[in-house]
């Protein structure tokens, strides 16, 4: 059995939106490339490649933005739902 390590099966046009996306959820946060690449655990350069869908995305870095900023994976891939997890008032207390 193989391991997936990134991304990379995905068409060149849903690479673009998945970056498209990544680059929504850094201003969103509010945050600069070098800052938000570092969060994520890759590079400025990286991050840059990712977000123009030039380079696919490693799944570590999906589940790391998605753990670090509470990304929900589903939006963030697809395009469906809501950009952040949100946490229900219940299950917070």
């Amino acid at each position: 059995m193989t391991c997936l390590s990134t991304i990379s099966h995905i068409d060149p046009k849903s690479r673009v939106e998945i970056g498209q996306r990544l680059k929504a959820v850094r201003t969103s946060v509010g945050e600069v490339g070098e800052t938000f690449a570092q969060a994520i655990g890759t590079s400025q350069a990286s991050l840059s490649g990712y977000e123009n869908g030039k380079n696919a995305i490693p799944i570590r870095i999906v589940l790391c933005l998605c753990e670090t900023y509470q990304v929900d994976a589903h939006w963030l891939l697809l395009g469906r739902g809501w950009m952040f997890r949100f946490v229900r008032q219940a299950e917070a207390a």
